[in-house]
């Protein structure tokens, strides 16, 4: 439900872009991107927006290929680079796990997210959970 009020949504995959189509209703919404890809057309967003607390939204299954904990060292440089005055961003991660080595990944991150210090800038919301 959320998904389908995103004003863009980025995969790097038909199949995924597929999916979320299926699944948020959103088709002009969504872009497929394969890094490395220009960001020059990112370049001219404004830094300001009239968001309350900008989120970044990683939709994937907990799997190994998928580098989520790429993905939170990342945003770990990237937060801690903020000035006092900026929004801190909240990363959200939104997937699936298959198997009992899925769930024990899961659990890795989050493991991770408190040695990176960043647990009150990061979400794990897992398909099926409450």
């Amino acid at each position: 439900m959320v998904g389908s009020c995103a004003h863009l949504v980025m995969v790097n995959f038909s199949w995924t872009q597929s999916h979320i189509e299926k699944l948020w209703g959103i088709p002009k919404c969504i872009k497929r991107v394969y890094p490395p890809c220009d960001t020059s057309g990112l370049q001219a967003l404004p830094l300001e927006r009239s968001v309350e607390t900008p989120r970044i939204i990683s939709v994937a299954q907990f799997r190994p290929e998928k580098a989520h904990s790429l993905q939170l060292q990342a945003f770990s440089v990237a937060i801690k680079k903020l000035d006092e005055h900026s929004r801190r961003p909240k990363l959200q991660f939104v997937g699936s796990c298959q198997n009992k080595s899925d769930e024990e990944r899961l659990q890795n991150l989050k493991d991770k997210v408190v040695q990176l210090n960043i647990q009150d800038d990061v979400e794990f919301h897992k398909k099926g959970d409450v």
